[in-house]
């Protein structure tokens, strides 16, 4: 092997991808034959988030090895990476064409084709995949969401028992978030690591997918709640679970400064690239609002928060805390009567109108307006979703505690 080949895989390991691409690249332009350097190069580009030099290095490679599965798994997981999912399809197809035994490309292929709604060819790849390689947890966990929502209870529990065994591992902690609630617990939130995997997984698509095949029409109807309720420019706001930024885009023109917080990484970046927001911040929304100065934000948006967060207790009180006197919290929830809060079989939870214009009535939050609307569709049905209005009027906690 080529002395730089080694230096750069070592560099490659250690995760220098930098010197590690300028070490595969000089391999390359020496020995343009070499299909190791370029399939390594395209690889070490794609880690980087160079996905215009990454394309170029492995369709060197196809050209040197056109039947290599490996080479069209990874073009197809720049093309997705790119945002192109019928591109990213094609690749993938053309990879398990040429190696139907390649748990990765199985599980690329029915990922994809789920995320546009090709629902047979996705579980066909993904119970193949899990076939191929008994320990591929992301295929058994997507595998396991994908039999629960398509009505196969009891496959997806297999799935799920199966993943949870592993102790430690996020995805087994996720797998027991569904476990949880096919089986009627209550746990009070998700893990974050579900959570970030669940947005992230869907960064590049999430724009389309949401507004275009789900509907989702939220962003729009807070921004003319607020309009309607607070008319002129307000000076602060935060966008809790902000995402790759509808909702902020809703309200740009409206706020002097906005704030985009959310877990997804992949996710804000997507939301920095429209330069929609003033500042972001990886992370749970709670705690960013526990260490920001208190009654210091004139609005806080938390469109599809608490679908992810179960108990909204916590949220509620940090949010009394860090708005200004007169300030607006909206936000909204998948409507559920009875009890304040409930995990659903999809690893949502659900909330109650009522109870939470009483606990925020506690919390130092008056409620001003409120709206039950179609939060996004499922399948041939709805989703019925609530959107309430609240202006901060009472002290709010000092910290955190009930």
């Amino acid at each position: 092997m080529d002395k730089r080949m080694k230096k750069a895989r070592r560099a490659h390991e250690s995760g220098d991808l930098a010197a590690a691409c300028l070490l595969y690249r000089k391999v390359a332009k020496d020995a343009p034959g070499d299909l190791d350097a370029w399939y390594l190069l395209g690889t070490a580009e794609a880690e980087r988030g160079r996905l215009g030099p990454a394309a170029e290095a492995f369709a060197r490679a196809e050209a040197l090895d056109p039947r290599s599965a490996q080479v069209q798994n990874n073009l197809g997981n720049v093309l997705h990476l790119a945002g192109d999912l019928p591109g990213a399809l094609t690749r993938y197809r053309r990879a398990v064409d040429l190696d139907p035994r390649l748990p990765q490309a199985r599980y690329n292929l029915g990922r994809t084709a789920l995320q546009v709604g090709e629902l047979a060819e996705a579980e066909t790849h993904l119970r193949t995949a899990v076939e191929l390689e008994g320990n591929f947890l992301l295929a058994r966990n997507l595998l396991g969401s994908l039999l629960l929502d398509r009505g196969q209870a009891e496959e997806a529990r297999i799935q799920f028992l199966a993943v949870a065994g592993f102790q430690g591992s996020p995805l087994a902690a996720e797998a027991r978030h569904f476990l949880d609630a096919m089986e009627g617990r209550n746990p009070a939130r998700p893990p974050d690591a579900y959570v970030r995997r669940v947005f992230d997984g869907y960064a590049e698509n999430f724009d389309r997918h949401l507004v275009e095949d789900l509907g989702y029409g939220a962003p729009e109807l807070a921004g003319a709640l607020v309009a309607e309720l607070r008319p002129g420019v307000l000076a602060r706001a935060a966008d809790l679970g902000c995402g790759t930024g509808l909702s902020g885009a809703a309200l740009r023109d409206r706020v002097g400064h906005l704030q985009g917080v959310d877990l997804a990484p992949r996710m804000l970046e997507a939301a920095r690239a429209k330069g929609i927001y003033d500042s972001l911040e990886e992370g749970d929304a709670e705690a960013w609002l526990a260490k920001s100065r208190p009654a210091t934000l004139d609005l806080v948006l938390a469109l599809d928060v608490l679908v992810y967060v179960g108990d909204p207790g916590g949220l509620l009180r940090r949010c009394a805390a860090a708005l200004a006197p007169g300030g607006l919290l909206v936000l909204t929830v998948e409507s559920l009567t009875g009890e304040l809060y409930r995990l659903l079989p999809s690893g949502r939870y659900a909330h109650d109108p009522q109870a939470l214009r009483d606990l925020a009535s506690a919390c130092g939050l008056k409620a001003l307006a409120d709206r039950a609307f179609p939060l996004r569709r499922h399948g041939e049905s709805w989703i019925q979703g609530w959107m309430g209005a609240f202006e901060r009027v009472a002290p709010a906690p000092r910290d955190g505690s009930s």
